[in-house]
């Protein structure tokens, strides 16, 4: 069977349109259109065995010992992942987005607070940043805390159902709506299942807060402030990094330690010139993927500004 999928870039227009920039825009669609293509061809290729309904292991007798073990073939094992609940079929997406999400935050952060200034400059009294409540993600995966089967009516990755009874080391509390219902927590930034680096639920900070960020201008109206990068970008080894709030005499450098000059590992520091704009380049190609920091540097020395970043990587 030949599979034929297109998707069409509308998903990165949509993007684009509620305020990502166009490159992580693109990013976001391409990571996710690569990982929904895969299973889609994997769903495909797999198809032919969703015949084999009843999984019915291999027995096979160990030489001498007259033990019986159950084990189940490759297909076996992939006719029983595919008819699992779709639900569960497509956390894996999910994942593969969310373990690069990481990357993305700083640029987030940035573009949130360029969108914030634009707005105040407008002539907005205050701007709030708001969100929806959060959840764990833990690159890595979270350390998992045992609960036995047994003890649990339902068991998710942060909370389960407990059966009337059961005795568990891990923290319970009562359901507000029938306080003869418990349900167990997996404490800290724990979790239930193995292998899990992001998941809902239980209690938390993330779970529990809805932050709300509220910005205003000062009696005496905008201030100053002091230099700030407001976004970065490696094309090999060529670093362009824009900036705010420069003054004359103010430099611009890579260094391996923000404090120590010793440690640049641009071709040269250079001055922004107030035009808000600058490029570095770092020579030394076998620092591709090192982490650095880009420093805005007063003329005595001081720092004013840093960013951690990656040296040939955008993030």
């Amino acid at each position: 069977m030949r599979v034929s999928i297109q998707i069409d870039d509308n998903g990165s227009v949509l993007l684009t349109g509620v305020g990502f920039e166009p490159a992580l825009a693109q990013r976001i669609y391409d990571t996710l259109n690569t990982s929904l293509l895969g299973w889609i061809a994997r769903e495909e290729a797999m198809r032919p065995l969703l015949g084999e309904r009843k999984i019915r292991p291999d027995v096979r007798n160990e030489a001498g010992g007259g033990v019986s073990e159950q084990r189940y073939t490759e297909n076996q094992l992939a006719v029983a992942e595919l008819m699992a609940e779709r639900d569960e079929r497509f956390e894996f997406l999910v994942h593969t987005f969310l373990a690069r999400l990481v990357d993305y935050l700083d640029d987030e952060v940035q573009r949130i607070v360029g969108r914030v200034r634009e707005l105040l400059a407008a002539g907005w009294k205050r701007v709030d940043v708001v969100t929806d409540h959060g959840w764990i993600l833990l690159p890595g995966g979270m350390d998992k805390v045992e609960l036995k089967p047994a003890t649990t009516e339902i068991k998710k990755g942060r909370c389960a159902r407990l059966k009337d009874g059961a005795s568990v080391s891990a923290p319970t509390v009562s359901w507000h709506w029938d306080h003869d219902v418990r349900i167990a927590l997996a404490p800290g930034a724990t979790c239930f299942e193995a292998g899990k680096d992001y998941e809902h639920g239980g209690v938390s900070p993330q779970e529990c807060f809805v932050p709300r960020l509220s910005v205003s201008l000062g009696e005496v109206g905008a201030a100053a402030g002091g230099p700030e990068i407001t976004k970065v970008k490696w094309l090999g080894q060529l670093c362009r990094i824009e900036l705010i709030g420069v003054t004359s005499g103010v430099t611009v450098d890579v260094r391996a330690l923000p404090a120590d000059p010793a440690t640049s590992i641009a071709e040269e520091a250079k001055e922004t010139l107030t035009t808000g704009m600058v490029s570095l380049v770092v020579p030394d190609e076998d620092l591709e993927g090192e982490r650095a920091y880009l420093v805005v540097v007063a003329p005595d020395g001081a720092i004013l500004a840093q960013r951690e970043v990656v040296v040939g990587r955008n993030r």
